[in-house]
């Protein structure tokens, strides 16, 4: 315990050393992140199978997400700087430990809130189905020829190729019956 109490009474340098290499690190990774060519939690594209992805469901809590590298450089940043401030007694080294810790899982909970909070905003086929729209570009009748129809979804509007049976001018009010192929639908006149 006389090595560990001696470490901690000249342990400023060590502190100080913790401090300003997490800060370094951070400030790259902000700069990076805010030139684009950082490891950004937040983007979602290149060689990535976009159907492999569930966005809506948000990111998860795990022990990997909670020493990701983003948050192990909060850590050493804040314990470092708490430990050069308060760490050269056993209460001061408690209390960066702690400084450390906080930042740890602050870190962690604010990028699970972000990927929590985005959305890929595709709209399936399916939950078109069953609702009503107005036909934009004349639906001529039967299978083979197809028209336009407006249909307003909660937070937005889509257009979408459309058949019936009978055919439905423009302007004319209809139902989606169902969703036959990618994007193509078949209605009938309310």
């Amino acid at each position: 315990m006389e090595a560990f109490n001696n470490f901690l009474a000249n342990s400023s340098e060590f502190y100080l050393y913790l401090g300003i290499g997490g800060s370094v690190i951070f400030i790259i990774q902000f700069i990076m992140i805010m030139i684009g060519m950082g490891d950004n939690p937040f983007d979602v594209s290149g060689d990535v199978d976009a159907d492999a992805i569930d966005l809506a469901g948000g990111g998860d809590l795990t022990l990997v997400s909670f020493f990701s590298i983003r948050s192990l450089v909060a850590f050493l940043t804040f314990f470092g700087w708490g430990g050069y401030f308060w760490g050269q007694t056993v209460n001061g080294f408690i209390l960066a430990l702690l400084c450390g810790i906080a930042m740890m899982v602050l870190t962690t909970l604010a990028v699970y809130f972000f990927f929590k909070m985005q959305h890929s905003g595709t709209i399936s086929d399916e939950e078109f189905v069953g609702q009503s729209g107005t036909v934009y570009i004349s639906i001529p009748g039967g299978s083979e020829n197809s028209g336009m129809i407006t249909v307003n979804m909660p937070n937005c509007t889509r257009q979408l190729k459309a058949f019936a049976d009978e055919p439905i001018p423009s302007g004319a009010h209809v139902k989606v019956v169902k969703a036959v192929g990618e994007s193509y639908f078949k209605v009938e006149k309310l």
